[in-house]
């Protein structure tokens, strides 16, 4: 497992690439809110409303079946 303690040690990603990476989903991350944000004040919220529904049922029936466990 990577933790920041271990950057630069043998196998494992040194600082700028984790620097890198960490620069890159920021700005991912901010951009997703940013489009979130805009996509929420100029329509509904239905689409989630819908999608938040059909994940609960797809997840009850999968863990009713016995296909996914609970643990």
């Amino acid at each position: 497992m990577y933790e920041a303690r271990h950057i630069g040690e043998k196998g494992s990603p040194g600082a700028g690439v984790t620097g890198v990476a960490t620069i890159i989903s920021f700005v991912v991350g901010l951009a997703s809110i940013a489009w979130l944000m805009r996509y929420v004040q100029r329509h509904s919220l239905m689409v989630f409303v819908v999608y938040r529904i059909a994940m609960g049922i797809l997840l009850i029936v999968l863990l009713s079946a016995g296909v996914i466990a609970a643990t």
